[in-house]
């Protein structure tokens, strides 16, 4: 029979194990998505590689239209605008440029930007959190739709990234509220010391809108936390009941980490 003694110390040699491998998990690299589909846009909507070789800020949209309506249109020669990323509500996603190279989908910031077009509409809370008529809602929740946390898992990949195919990655996890102006008797254009994740409408106030009102900036930003800090896996999408009236990463919003 195993003495006191020996149950002790095997108890304690678990414990630590235990400890280091919860530790391990919580600071783990960030995967990439699984189930992101390459399409590349057509090549006379891109530039292959960045001026500079930079880049510091993610951009988000709405496509003011459906998933395949965008990613149709990127393909097409006539565009003359693409984006990276293109993200339906239900999680599906699309990878049409490379992050080293430039995307044309925000004039003055593109070639230091990372963009992603997301499906719906701006004016619409339902792009980002699902009806009560949808047998995904749930009474009480946040409701919000996969979309969100694939685009912070893709955010947070690329937070994390530092450096590939001559590219500097050097993303801050942060969401300046700054706002910039496309014609310049409008207002100056957004500084490049403005750096992290901003909207459509802050690089061109005068001229759009997305992503709009009703997307919800510090739970989003929450999520990004939770995928660096490891509590929200990689490729998993949480039910929409997971996290209710407390909202994502509360803690996340006070020591949320810039670089």
């Amino acid at each position: 029979m195993l003495t006191h003694t020996v149950i002790r110390i095997r108890l304690v040699i678990l414990c630590t194990f235990l400890m280091a491998m919860a530790s391990t998990t919580l600071n783990a690299a960030v995967g990439y998505p699984s189930g992101v589909v390459w399409d590349q846009a057509d090549s006379s909507n891109f530039t292959t590689g960045r001026s500079g070789n930079l880049l510091d800020l993610v951009v988000i949209h709405t496509t003011e239209g459906s998933y395949q309506s965008a990613i149709n249109w990127f393909n097409n020669p006539a565009a003359n605008v693409s984006a990276h990323y293109v993200i339906d509500k239900d999680g599906s996603a699309t990878q049409m440029v490379s992050s080293w190279s430039t995307a044309w989908t925000q004039t003055y910031v593109n070639k230091r930007a990372l963009s992603f077009e997301m499906a719906g509409y701006s004016n619409d809370p339902n792009t980002w959190v699902y009806c009560e008529h949808e047998p995904e809602y749930v009474a009480g929740a946040k409701n919000y739709r996969p979309n969100l946390y694939k685009l912070a898992n893709i955010v947070a990949f690329f937070m994390e990234k530092t450096t590939g195919s001559g590219i500097t990655y050097d993303i801050p996890n942060a969401h300046p509220t700054d706002v910039g102006y496309y014609y310049s008797s409008n207002g100056p254009r957004l500084s490049s010391s403005v750096k992290g994740v901003v909207g459509h409408n802050q690089v061109q106030a005068d001229q759009k809108s997305d992503p709009g009102q009703y997307f919800p900036w510090a739970d989003f930003m929450g999520m990004v936390d939770d995928y660096l800090d490891g509590t929200l896996p990689s490729t998993t999408i949480p039910e929409p009941g997971a996290f209710l009236l407390l909202g994502l990463g509360s803690l996340g919003f006070v020591a949320r980490r810039k670089r």
